[in-house]
């Protein structure tokens, strides 16, 4: 089946844009599914790559990774990149690592329900590793900066029935791999070490 221009240039600016899940943008997600092997071959003239989970209905696009393509793929001069890499920072990256490794936990209940956490349950999660404050506003601030990053990121989704709770958007276990996640308790000893240097 063929879209029209105007649906494929919508497809293509949501993905440019961020995420794409099936449950917020349940037409685009079948436009992507009706037209998933263009858009691959599309982006990946941009030098990036479409990842897609049918099965978790998520879908976002990465830079290739140059150093996985074979010899004949690569080109003598490397493209510029479009998706701009910056550092996270310390306490978003504390935020993505306990939220994954919460995830896991929440896997290995069985539970297939909205990963749900209240924003009281995520400052306590950060609590412990973050060097100690007089002001806890000031902390909880830290805090909700970190939050906010991750919803434009898509990887929280704050609950209809108010801010203070989220759902954990399953699209972190895309973002964050295996190998990474395998890094996690060091990286957490890391941050416990960090916050404890600063009493």
């Amino acid at each position: 089946m063929e879209l029209s221009e105007r649906k494929r240039s919508t497809l293509f600016i949501q993905l440019l844009k961020g995420p794409l899940y099936a449950d917020t943008h349940p037409n685009l997600w079948n436009d992507l599914l009706l037209l998933k092997a263009q858009v691959r071959d599309y982006m990946r003239q941009l030098g990036l790559e479409l990842f897609m989970d049918e099965d978790e209905g998520h879908s976002f696009l990465r830079q290739i990774d140059l150093a996985n393509l074979s010899d004949g793929d690569k080109d003598e001069e490397t493209l510029p990149s479009l998706v701009n890499k910056r550092p996270l920072g310390f306490k978003l990256s504390l935020l993505l690592a306990l939220l994954r490794k919460a995830m896991v936990e929440h896997d290995i209940q069985g539970d297939r329900a909205p990963f749900i956490l209240e924003r009281k349950n995520l400052f306590q999660m950060m609590a412990i590793y973050l060097p100690y404050q007089n002001n806890e506003v000031k902390m909880k601030k830290q805090v909700d900066e970190s939050i906010n990053k991750l919803k434009d990121m898509g990887i929280l989704r704050p609950l209809k029935t108010g801010e203070d709770k989220f759902e954990i958007r399953r699209i972190i276990k895309a973002m964050i791999d295996a190998k990474w996640l395998s890094k996690l308790d060091d990286l957490l000893k890391e941050y416990e070490n960090y916050a404890t240097s600063e009493l």
